[in-house]
């Protein structure tokens, strides 16, 4: 009998966490159409649902680790930032998203804690950016007309790019990006051959949307799994030194057959361009150039508010009031220092040198971990494209990844922790 009711509470459980899952899917997936009602009405529904699961299912429990506490300070701090901003509606329009996905990292981590089922948010991540690849190759009118305009090399570098028609191409070429190496990672790392077919359609939209961060990222994420490959079994000192030197030669050797392809043409002369490099010889394009103003503008306004900043949003005046155009920065890193200050920057970052910290710690006291590895991975790739792009607040994938880097050290820190717990009371029965 109490196995029945057991095997039915862990039923409600997966229901509840299937649902979980297939909305975090739903916002990834289809933000690009998703109105403001439908979102938060989503985001409603979901709490509702994990608040009922832990009043009737965990007595009122709830694990709150102190990455999501520190979090949570960070988004207060946000909110808070609209009493000094220098434009507070700009802050109250960004908020109500900014607590709705903490509250996310909340409630779905609590869940997959509990269930020490991390590897969920990573499979969601995978599938996610291959729907939403799906769903492009479709609007552009199937597979085989959707790679030959890819591939189509006519007319200007931003003609060439395909993407806008569904959404911004840039969130659209870093979704797919993130999903293309995990599932690299789960054929080359975890064996599942499948997983060589399911990537294609993810990487040849992140390519065709001609963004460079995801050419960028794709090749940070390739050499950070190559390094798991090659340095995750040891054989012998003479043996691992030859594979890791001939590994690090097929590494170059497949990222210089990356670049050459045709599918990742715009993306690469796209970089050319950006910076005059080789037949763009001629200094930064115009949008590079304006990016760059935007960060240098940051830089040197951030000193006029430099502790708690000018609030969440307010990049924006800054570059309205002192470069004559409404955009924010275009850098994650400037992005915070302007809106958040210095305590901000901190906050949030400090965060970030914490998840960071741990991933290390994790990996060292097991390599063979390459969950820990690939989260680790994640994190890497998230942090590159912040040098181009603001993640810290707008974003809901960013959110995704913090439940994903949360959940994979706090199950490992509860693992250790039982360790430790075992092997006292074993020396104790001694």
């Amino acid at each position: 009998m109490l196995e029945k009711l057991a095997d039915n509470r862990d039923s409600k459980k997966l229901n509840i966490t299937t649902i979980s899952v297939v909305f975090i899917a739903y916002i990834a997936i289809l933000s690009c159409k998703t109105t403001i009602p439908v979102l938060y009405g989503g985001y409603a529904v979901l709490m509702g649902l994990l608040f009922v699961r832990i009043l009737f299912w965990d007595n009122c429990r709830i694990i709150i680790p102190s990455y999501t506490k520190r979090l949570f300070l960070f988004v207060g701090y946000c909110a808070a930032s609209g009493i000094w901003a220098y434009d507070s509606s700009l802050t109250s329009v960004q908020i109500p998203l900014l607590l709705a996905c903490a509250f996310l990292v909340a409630f779905v981590g609590d869940y997959v804690i509990k269930k020490n089922a991390a590897e969920i948010v990573l499979w969601c991540i995978a599938i996610c950016g291959l729907a939403l690849s799906v769903y492009v190759v479709y609007e552009y009118g199937g597979f085989s007309a959707f790679y030959t305009q890819a591939t189509l090399q006519s007319g200007s570098l931003e003609a060439q790019r395909l993407g806008a028609d569904v959404n911004n191409t840039n969130v659209i070429g870093l979704q797919c990006v993130f999903s293309t190496v995990i599932l690299i990672y789960y054929a080359v790392v975890r064996g599942k051959k499948y997983c060589y077919l399911l990537m294609l359609m993810p990487f040849i939209t992140a390519m065709a949307t001609g963004s460079r961060k995801a050419i960028l990222l794709l090749a940070v994420g390739l050499v950070m799994l190559a390094y798991y490959k090659l340095t995750s079994k040891s054989s012998g000192d003479s043996k691992q030194l030859a594979k890791v030197y001939f590994g690090i030669i097929a590494v170059v050797v497949g990222l210089v057959i990356l670049f050459s392809m045709d599918i990742t043409q715009t993306a690469v002369d796209r970089i050319l361009k950006g910076f005059g490099w080789g037949e763009y010889d001629g200094g930064m394009d115009s949008t590079t150039q304006m990016r760059y103003n935007m960060i240098t503008n940051g830089l040197e306004h951030f000193w006029q508010y430099p502790y708690l900043g000018w609030g969440l949003g307010n990049s924006r005046m800054v570059n309205v009031i002192y470069l004559g155009f409404n955009s924010y920065s275009h850098n994650d890193f400037v992005e915070l220092l302007v809106n958040g200050g210095a305590f901000g920057f901190v906050l949030y970052y400090g965060l970030i040198f914490k998840i960071i910290k741990h991933h290390i710690y994790f990996y060292k006291k097991n390599k063979s971990d390459s969950v820990v590895f690939i989260s680790f991975t994640v994190l890497i790739m998230l942090l590159v494209s912040n040098i181009a792009c603001v993640t810290y607040y707008g974003s809901i994938s960013t959110f995704i990844y913090f439940i994903l880097w949360i959940t994979v050290l706090e199950t490992r820190k509860r693992a250790e922790k039982n360790e430790v717990s075992s092997e006292s009371s074993e020396q104790t029965d001694k």
